[in-house]
């Protein structure tokens, strides 16, 4: 039987396509064009846990040059029989195959999502070298973005009341403060409600001990990390968790892990405000600066503009 010509011809185009692509790309490449499933190193896994060290990562397409995955992890990382919640994956392909190795990447928070973040701004997470070398992996920490999360109020006009509601009292009087404690109240309330056991699980400790193993279901001996902000606390951990682990760790914006959460709310204010005399510095410096003709004329300007926002939004 003749074949029509316009078959023969999309035979020909075809062929010629996948000729091409084996020609022009490493087979390492075209493996990752049809899916992935990674070869896990489950060696050194905590006992009872072998079988989270041991799982694949398959890996499918979710954008141009970008791939997702997720893998399950204890809820306790004490308790090997306890619930499993699943953690997502997004990596982005070095493009240079193959690659040098997958370099983990956190951009802090705590609470941004690094799977989202490299998905859609890998350019940002590094420069262009690290990107031709290197697979950029984001690990959304559990709790967060589209790892098992932490759910709080379920209805969202709860959850802007919340966060966006103005005290009606004065701003950092007691009331204002009453006001804001209880609203931290109600909201954690909430949280431990719609959330449950995981709740009490969602800290720095065990998402480093997720790292680990996403490390090992990812193929790799050691761990390449960039951290970022509170990422760096969260890599700082992991060091002293499995230091032999350590591969190259990059830390950017350091946190002391030492500090409370008060003195490092401290430390940022005092930094806000020197950013913020510097501006008006510059602004004063400049002439025709619209705040004053002095650094302490500019701040009370700004003072009077901010206190005015609570009451004219």
């Amino acid at each position: 039987m003749k074949m029509p010509k316009r078959f023969v011809r999309s035979a020909i185009l075809i062929t010629s396509s996948v000729l091409c692509l084996t020609a022009c790309f490493p087979l390492s490449l075209l493996d990752q064009v049809s899916g992935e499933t990674s070869v896990p190193v489950a060696e050194g896994a905590p006992a009872g846990f072998e079988s989270y060290y041991a799982q694949p990562i398959v890996w499918s397409f979710c954008g141009i040059d970008v791939q997702c995955g997720s893998v399950s992890a204890p809820t306790d990382w004490s308790d090997p029989l306890s619930t499993p919640i699943e953690l997502s994956l997004t990596r982005h392909l070095a493009s240079e195959q193959p690659a040098r190795g997958d370099l983990l990447v956190n951009p802090g928070g705590p609470g941004e999502s690094a799977a989202t973040f490299i998905r859609e701004s890998a350019d940002r997470a590094v420069d262009a070298p690290i990107l031709e070398a290197y697979n950029i992996v984001g690990l959304d920490p559990r709790g967060v973005g589209a790892s098992t999360p932490v759910t709080c109020y379920t209805n969202p006009a709860d959850m802007d009341r919340s966060l966006y509601d103005i005290p009606v009292a004065t701003r950092n009087s007691i009331a204002w403060n009453e006001e804001l404690q209880r609203r931290a109240t109600d909201f954690g309330e909430a949280c431990l409600k719609n959330t449950g056991e995981l709740l009490g699980f969602v800290d720095t400790e065990s998402s480093a001990r997720d790292m680990d193993m996403v490390r090992a279901a990812m193929g790799n001996l050691t761990l390449d990390y960039l951290g970022y902000s509170y990422g760096t606390f969260l890599g700082a951990t992991y060091a002293d968790l499995f230091p032999s682990r350590v591969g190259r760790m990059v830390l950017d914006g350091a946190i002391d892990p030492t500090a409370t959460m008060d003195a490092s709310s401290d430390d940022q204010a005092v930094a806000f405000e020197g950013a913020l005399n510097a501006y008006l510095d510059w602004c004063v410096s400049g002439g025709d600066c619209p705040l004053g003709d002095s650094v302490p004329e500019a701040s009370g300007a700004m003072t009077l503009l901010l206190s005015g926002v609570d009451t004219q939004p």
